[in-house]
């Protein structure tokens, strides 16, 4: 609900009609706005209704017909000094509600625009706040970071450019990407891993002091496919930390597998 309609709640509610001083014919916003939509201009109802809210008319009739239906919208516009000139600019993804915070936050038509059409004004006022431009944006918005703007704004600030970031395995998340540059594991250490090992894994696998290497964690992950265990990346950190030999353990999944088929 617009806050010209939370105002007009309680005249609605008492019933007090036409006989206000200074109200239009109709005093029903919602009459008004179906009035607007059928004869797709500003009615004599609409003009009255903005007269009496202090809007230039000949500003209101060069609003784009896309605000017509709405005509608060035109009041808020107006009233924000946001005039046709600027807000016809907008695309039409951009409510009246979304083009004075734009304009308010120095972010032009132009630039609004050149943001792919998946961002919303929130995601475009962030980005532009972080000094990352349309370009920058749509570059990353078109591989995995989608329109995922808090995640190109964590990539951005941490270096990570999106040409790399494409490099992590589909199978990465944009989080799990931007946290394993940020730890140092790159693309190709990254990918070398079993593909069922999440990027968490793989960090945590990496930032052992003795760092477990894919070649390692991989042979006890394959463990899981041969005798149906659930190895785990913690399984293979405590493997690794008391030295229990590889070959302890695939001995230890072979029994696990055969007790469960004679128990079946």
């Amino acid at each position: 609900m617009t806050l010209v309609n939370k105002l007009m709640v309680p005249v609605l509610a008492l019933g007090i009609g036409s006989g206000l001083a200074g109200c239009s014919k109709k005093d029903n916003l919602n009459d008004i706005k179906l009035g607007v939509m059928n004869e797709n201009r500003l009615t004599e109802d609409a003009v009255d209704w903005l007269k009496a809210r202090i809007v230039n008319i000949d500003s209101a009739k060069a609003y784009d017909r896309r605000f017509l239906p709405e005509i608060d919208d035109i009041q808020i516009l107006f009233d924000r000094g946001i005039m046709p000139g600027v807000a016809n600019r907008y695309e039409r993804r951009f409510s009246a509600m979304a083009i004075p915070f734009l304009d308010e936050k120095g972010i032009t038509p132009e630039i609004a625009n050149a943001y792919d059409p998946e961002f919303d004004a929130d995601q475009i006022i962030n980005l532009h706040g972080r000094v990352i431009s349309p370009e920058m944006a749509n570059r990353y918005s078109r591989g995995v970071f989608s329109t995922n703007a808090i995640a190109i704004m964590r990539a951005y600030n941490v270096g990570l450019d999106y040409k790399m970031a494409l490099s992590y395995h589909r199978n990465f998340s944009a989080d799990e990407r931007i946290d394993l540059y940020v730890k140092g594991v790159s693309p190709e250490t990254a990918n070398s891993y079993h593909e069922s090992l999440s990027g968490y894994d793989i960090i945590k696998l990496h930032d052992r002091i003795e760092g477990i290497s894919p070649k390692i964690a991989n042979r006890y992950i394959r463990l899981n496919n041969l005798y149906g265990v659930r190895i785990t990346a913690e399984d293979i950190i405590g493997f690794v930390s008391n030295k229990i030999p590889y070959h302890t353990v695939k001995r230890r999944a072979k029994q696990l597998m055969i007790d469960k088929s004679i128990t079946e």
